[in-house]
């Protein structure tokens, strides 16, 4: 879940859930994911999508130059920083039935994060 909201976050629409991102969102991801992943064991030049932890020490500059993210850059780390600290669980999120968390109630909890408006909590 971790994963797929600052996708959401990074480009702002849907495809980055699984399909073609533009150019300018794939820079973004795949910087993430180079600069801050771990590497995958066993696996030659595979990196696993950064954790929350990796993202919350990464220093603003650089969200700002390395991954181009932009005002971005701040929720992202923001983000980060409250999934690090507990305050935010989206592992819980993403696990929540849909008949115990329904959409209205899942959208105003994701609108809470920083940089969550409705286009990316929809």
């Amino acid at each position: 879940m971790f994963s797929r909201m600052l996708a959401i976050l990074l480009s702002s629409c849907l495809p980055a859930l699984g399909g073609i991102l533009p150019f300018s969102e794939a820079h973004r991801t795949n910087a993430l994911v180079a600069g801050l992943g771990e590497p995958v064991p066993g696996v030659r030049d595979a990196r696993l999508f950064p954790t929350a932890e990796a993202m919350a020490k990464a220093p603003e500059a650089w969200y700002r130059d390395v991954a181009r993210a932009g005002y971005r850059g701040a929720y992202l780390r923001e983000i980060a920083r409250l999934v690090t600290r507990g305050d935010v669980d989206l592992e819980a999120l993403a696990d929540t039935p849909s008949d115990v968390l329904d959409d209205d109630t899942l959208e105003e909890a994701l609108r809470e994060l920083p940089g969550v408006g409705p286009y990316a909590a929809a």
